[in-house]
């Protein structure tokens, strides 16, 4: 059948043609996979010859940075060892090796970088996002007080990596005067992990809770921002920001502000804010409902505790899980344990709440 197929191909004269055709596809393909071979071979070769540089290069500064930080040397001997070529290396050294040291010490390594920080800057304006978050990140490190505001320009960049690392650097220097300008930028971390972003917010302290508050009351940001804040407040244990929270109870119908606020009040709840919380263990949303049963387990009254064992019950698993540890925050562990000497089919469930570490 075959060969048929050929003896008409060929008297066709295309069957030439195609063998062409096939031979030439698969020259294209050995190219293209001997490129690549190539390349990675190039891309070996080129990582193997900058590790070795890079080991080079430490074991020379490593010595003379002994010296210098024991009194041995001046800072000249130092950095008369740096060739031009080879900056961008020590500013990268220079960042490693400051992390090891706190106080004067460390002061006196950021002070080796100054001469070299004018490089570092211009990588801010590089059109690689990778880059200029490494610029950013390296004036984090190196730049001190001089440097803040090149750092604070760049919460603007249109790259959401190089705005968080801005603000990630702001943040943990405790800058709460650029606190609003980080707060504007959440819109463009909208992706990134909600604990994440909330620890960031919170390493600027108690003194950012005035713009906080300002977010989470503001009902023109979106629902994601101003769940953050609330979520930052409750870290903060921001008591001025209770009031609001308990109101929302009632008026905010979203899901996220409504268990952000449940999550602010089972941290900064008082007594009367309780009769808003009792409402919503009934609420049509289970994880609304979870939260409500935590905030009742963490600042409710001992007639609550009937509330949270109705909690337990709850179809849904993960309600019944915060019941649980709404009870053992309540100091109901008591009835914990009777449910685990019954036949209970969450009986197990509560074994493992009472066994856990609060």
């Amino acid at each position: 059948m075959f060969h048929s197929l050929f003896e008409v191909l060929r008297r066709q004269g295309t069957f030439d043609t195609i063998l062409a055709t096939v031979i030439l596809f698969i020259t294209v393909l050995t190219a293209i996979s001997l490129t690549f071979a190539l390349m990675a071979i190039f891309f070996r070769v080129a990582n193997v010859q900058k590790a070795s540089l890079w080991k080079k290069l430490e074991s020379e500064w490593d010595p003379l940075m002994r010296r210098v930080l024991s009194g041995e040397s001046d800072t000249k001997e130092l950095l008369a060892a740096v060739e031009r070529e080879h900056e961008l290396y020590f500013i990268n050294y220079l960042a490693r090796y400051s992390r090891r040291f706190v106080g004067d010490i460390r002061k006196k390594i950021v002070a080796f970088a100054e001469p070299f920080l004018s490089r570092v800057v211009s990588g801010l304006t590089h059109s690689d996002p990778e880059r200029r978050a490494r610029a950013v990140q390296t004036l984090a490190i190196l730049g001190g007080e001089k440097y803040v505001g090149e750092i604070a320009k760049s919460l603007t960049d249109s790259s959401p990596l190089v705005a968080m690392v801005a603000a990630r650097a702001l943040a943990s220097e405790k800058r709460v005067d650029y606190v609003d300008s980080i707060l504007s930028q959440l819109t463009k971390f909208r992706t990134w992990n909600r604990s994440y972003l909330v620890s960031m917010l919170v390493m600027m302290g108690a003194d950012a809770g005035a713009s906080l508050r300002n977010v989470y009351r503001d009902e023109r940001k979106p629902h994601s921002e101003r769940a953050l804040a609330a979520n930052a407040l409750a870290e903060l244990l921001d008591f001025s920001a209770a009031d609001s929270a308990c109101e929302f109870l009632s008026t905010e119908t979203n899901p996220d502000i409504v268990s952000a606020s449940l999550r602010l009040l089972a941290s900064v709840g008082r007594k009367e804010h309780l009769p808003s919380i009792r409402d919503l263990c009934a609420s049509n949303n289970a994880v609304v409902r979870s939260h409500a049963l935590t905030a009742l387990g963490n600042i409710g009254d001992v007639e609550d505790r009937e509330l949270l064992a109705i909690g337990f019950e709850d179809k849904s698993i993960w309600v019944a899980l915060h019941a649980a540890w709404a009870l053992k925050a309540a100091g109901a562990g008591d009835l914990l344990a009777k449910i685990t000497t019954t036949g209970h089919p969450r009986a197990d469930l509560a074994k493992q709440v009472l066994v856990e570490k609060i």
